[in-house]
């Protein structure tokens, strides 16, 4: 063990210390010194098994000890406080004196930088100024007291700021939307979701909106304030009931929920735009649901028109001499014939006659939005080619009440770049005039496309923003530290030069090594064969191990094992209370905290467990769960319980801490009125997707809610970039969904390995680095010579931007979904659409022929999304409430719950790895245990696990019915 030369120099003994430590008895040196030198360091005494241990080795060193008085035997309280006097006075610490607490208070409201402190960088400037003194630091309910009235003229003198640049009319409708008379979008209405799509939800949402944008809160330049300090007034605003902000003064409620309406324009700019994106696709897939359907009927009344032609004919040359109408009504109805004309009429005319089922449509119900839309967002485009649309949509804002008719013309809308073809006969006829909701239709399916490219974007928006803006706004000046930080060369040729040479390897290798892999093979009709995998030994001793596990530890309650891990790890002092006080004992708190924490993991509810618990009631448990439990903080909780179960990991069990990790979604049911319920292709049902990371060991360090339609590599990218536990992921295993080539260009970019499971691997194809290098790949070249060469030459003139967009993923400017939107086959020309594919081909055909030459590394990746669909069965174990369906509508509300089955399932982890090791610190047990039961233990088992409340049966009792 060794100590940095930063703590060699503040743990150093001087001559004055050991005169002070010596005349001790020998035993309490080490504690003395301790004592002194973590006094001198933090201004505090901290408790020996709080410092490391190498540091107590060296201070022991400095005293000369024998081995055997280098641990430090638990003292008494008094003993301890003692010693701690002893130590004070050797010091020259005094306390602190009531007058020195009003000092230090009045320097510290006399200091504007102290105003914007956490409450940790408050506590370390008080310790600092105490430590000058020598004197003893104040108490921890003396620092939070300061703190809250720090916060406190903070907060009042924004929020006058804030009231003060506001006109008497806004600050009037901003109370009168607090106070819900009915003449605003009340404070309530503006913090429930949007609801599922319809036409009544985006006329609410376009509302609120509307209501906001006439405040013109962008003149506040809210920006400028911090955004922690922002992001606490949004959460206390949205979690204190409407009748708690109404009772402050009218500066607070103003500046209050003027913080809040700016924080929360973006999120309903989101959604005001994704109802009418998923308006739009609503309509247009019933539209093509409804032809399919009529054409299926109309072929299945005329089935097999070749056969009743053929007899036709037959019949014709039989009797020429019949007239042609006898001979086709003796085999078929008129009415049959009709329909068979009818039918063949529509051969060639599915476009138009699906446009004409979604104008129905847009007539009929529709329409009207498009009118709110353009009177609440502003649309932008950056690119020119785009401009006609830009126009068009301007057009429509101002005529689209105006019933005159419409001519082709200067002073008319775009028709170049709006309309298609294929839709143009039913948008202009032969007169040159316009059908007005034809051309609306094709104005908002064009508006569709190219808003989710990011074609067009939108002000104030967050997911549909200025793409300009996604980059870090100092990455020119910077250039060099963010290619530092993604460990990539400045250098494109450089760059390309490394993938390049490794592709030619990869390729000569796999090539060079055919012939004597046993396991792969190439077939007759070109494609690639591999050889199933050869079961491993089974495990012998593990079964006994876990039946040990739950003889020992039989039932174990779910609970209990939550609220030891807390206990543990101290997860519950990341849930804060949204007020500026509480009242609740701390024992009390972290009761019901536990106790709401399951109840929304197990999806039971906090109203069956509190009727399960007699010493808590409903309306204490929703008091916490509305104050103190939101998805921010739950994601907190689990990285501090994700950490703690590497930090107890036993190497010598669980093997050093790994670099791979395995990532795939499950999908939960949801009521069909969620907003984020899809129908699921392959699954069946409408529902939502969680998407979790979990490690070889059955570690999840990171989980997403998000919807069916939404691209699982960017759940992918941004879990490995955002999961913050002190795991370093450099290898991805996904499933399938892993196997694009824009996946595999960023995941390269970002500094990480993908690993996906390719179920057609026998169809795919080598992309080669050069046409020179076919004569070297004999034994594969049926499997090259179909493909095109890299294009590095693109790769290289796009090498800058591809570097920005991955800075931007890493910095967190902007999120992957957004960025990925950008990316996909409606952006085929884009060069640097282009230029990641081309990219992504080069990376994955080295992963392909890693894939191909090594069995263990298949066997990685499997055992990987083994460990994955392990996680996902214990969630129907963990989440048993209300059949495993999430019932809320409002998004927060689902990720609070997501977040708690997290943190729950963690617990169960975290308790079982523990449960492990100390029955393998037995020798008669680890002595049992061979390699292959070490390879195949895992703590996500739950055989031992009571999930369920107590059932107390009293035979002596009735219901009152």
């Amino acid at each position: 063990m060794t100590v940095s030369q930063s703590h060699i120099d503040k743990y150093t003994l001087s001559y004055s210390d050991f005169e002070f430590i010596r005349p001790k008895i020998q035993s309490a040196w080490l504690d003395y010194a301790l004592k002194i030198l973590s006094y001198r360091v933090s201004g505090h005494f901290d408790p020996p098994d709080d410092i490391d241990v190498a540091l107590i080795h060296y201070v022991a060193d400095q005293l000369h000890l024998p081995l055997e008085l280098t641990s430090l035997p638990k003292l008494s309280a008094r003993s301890n406080r003692l010693r701690e006097q002893n130590v004070r006075l050797y010091l020259g610490v005094d306390h602190i004196s009531t007058e020195q607490k009003l000092e230090l208070k009045q320097q510290l409201e006399n200091n504007p930088n102290v105003a914007s402190f956490s409450l940790e960088e408050l506590t370390s400037f008080i310790l600092k100024w105490c430590l000058e003194r020598r004197l003893t630091p104040p108490d921890k309910k003396w620092t939070l007291r300061i703190y809250t009235s720090l916060k406190t003229k903070v907060d009042e003198a924004l929020f006058f700021q804030i009231a003060s640049n506001l006109d008497s009319m806004k600050k009037e409708a901003m109370l009168l939307s607090i106070a819900d008379d009915g003449s605003y979008p009340s404070l309530a209405e503006i913090r429930v979701g949007p609801g599922s799509v319809s036409r009544k939800t985006f006329d609410n949402l376009s509302k609120r909106l509307s209501f906001i944008n006439s405040l013109s809160l962008d003149s506040l330049n809210l920006e400028k304030t911090r955004k922690d300090w922002r992001s606490e007034i949004e959460r206390r605003t949205a979690k204190l009931d409407p009748w708690e902000i109404k009772r402050m003064n009218p500066v607070q409620q103003i500046g209050m929920y003027s913080v809040f309406l700016h924080n929360q324009t973006p999120a309903l700019t989101d959604a005001l735009i994704d109802s009418l994106i998923d308006a739009v696709f609503k309509f247009r897939k019933r539209a093509e649901k409804a032809i399919a359907s009529e054409i299926a009927r109309e072929a299945q009344s005329v089935y097999d028109k070749d056969k009743l032609l053929k007899d036709i004919l037959v019949h014709a040359l039989e009797r020429p001499e019949r007239a042609i109408g006898d001979v086709v009504f003796e085999l078929i109805s008129q009415p049959d014939a009709q329909r068979l004309i009818k039918a063949t009429s529509k051969k060639g005319e599915w476009a138009h006659d699906v446009f004409t089922q979604m104008k129905r449509s847009w007539m009929g119900h529709y329409r009207p939005m498009l009118g709110k839309l353009l009177n609440v967002i502003e649309f932008r485009s950056n690119n020119q080619a785009y401009r006609p649309l830009i126009d068009a949509l301007d057009w429509l804002n101002v005529n689209f009440k105006n019933r005159a008719k419409i001519r082709i013309g200067p002073d008319g809308p775009p028709i170049n770049g709006i309309v298609p073809p294929k839709y143009r006969p039913a948008v202009v006829n032969g007169e040159g005039f316009i059908d007005r909701h034809s051309y609306e239709l094709c104005v908002v399916l064009e508006l569709r496309d190219k808003l989710r490219c990011r074609e067009l974007w939108v002000p104030g928006s967050k997911r549909y923003k200025n793409p300009d803006e996604d980059i870090p706004a100092d990455f020119d000046r910077k250039r060099l530290e963010y290619y530092e930080k993604l460990k990539l060369d400045t250098e494109p040729t450089n760059f390309t030069k490394g993938i390049r040479e490794e592709l030619t390897n990869q390729l000569v290798a796999l090539n060079d090594e055919l012939p004597k892999n046993r396991k792969v093979f190439v077939t007759a009709n070109s494609k690639w064969k591999l050889t199933p995998f050869v079961a491993q030994r089974e495990p012998k001793q593990l079964s006994a191990l876990k039946s040990g596990i739950g003889a020992k530890w039989p039932m174990t309650s779910l609970l209990d094992m939550q609220k030891e891990t807390a206990l543990d790890t101290g997860f519950l002092r990341e849930f804060k209370t949204v007020g500026r006080y509480q009242n609740i004992s701390k024992s009390d708190l972290n009761k019901r905290l536990l106790l709401c924490l399951y109840g929304l993991g197990t999806n039971a509810g906090i109203k069956r467990i509190s009727s399960a618990c007699h010493d808590v009631t409903y309306d204490q448990l929703l008091h916490v769960r509305r104050r103190f439990i939101d998805s921010a903080s739950l994601r907190e909780a689990n990285q501090v319980v994700a950490n703690s179960i590497l930090d107890i990991r036993d190497p010598n069990i669980w093997g050093e801490m790994g670099t791979a990790c395995a990532s795939d979604s499950k999908q939960y049911a949801a009521y069909d009125q969620n907003p984020m319920a899809e129908w699921h292709m392959r699954y069946g049902g409408r529902g939502i997707m969680i998407y979790w990371h979990v490690e070889k060991k059955s570690l999840c360090i990171y989980s997403k809610l998000k919807k069916v339609s939404v691209s699982e590599v960017a759940s992918m990218i941004e879990g490995v970039l955002h999961h913050k536990t002190d795991m370093d992921i450099q290898t991805q295993y996904t499933d399938s969904h892993g196997q694009t080539e824009v996946a595999f260009a960023f995941c390269h970019l970002l500094g990480f390995d993908l690993a996906p499971r390719i179920k057609r691997i026998a169809y795919q194809k080598l992309s080669l680095p050069g046409a020179g290098i076919v004569s070297r790949l004999s034994n594969i070249r049926e499997m090259c010579i179909h493909t095109r060469p890299i294009d590095w030459a693109l790769i290289e003139q796009q090498y800058d931007e591809l570097v920005r967009y991955a800075t931007a993923l890493r910095e967190g400017t902007t999120d992957p979904e957004t960025v990925l939107r950008r990316f996909t086959r409606a952006s085929l020309q884009h060069p640097n659409y282009r230029a990641l594919a081309e990219l992504g081909r080069a990376i994955r055909t080295i992963f392909v022929c890693r894939y191909l030459r090594f069995e263990q590394f298949r066997r990685d990746i499997n055992e990987g999304l083994n460990v994955m669909e392990n996680w996902n069965s214990a969630t129907k174990f963990v989440h048993f409430g209300r059949a495993g369906e999430f019932s809320s509508n409002r998004r927060e509300d689902q990720e609070v719950s997501v977040q708690a089955l997290h943190l729950l399932q963690n617990c169960m982890v975290y308790v079982n790895t523990q449960m492990y090791q100390s029955m393998l610190s037995q020798p008669e047990w680890h002595d049992r245990l061979g390699p292959e039961d070490f390879r195949g233990i895992t703590p996500l088992i739950y055989g031992h696990v009571n999930p369920y409340g107590r059932f107390d049966l009293n035979l002596e009792t009735r219901l009152s019915i």
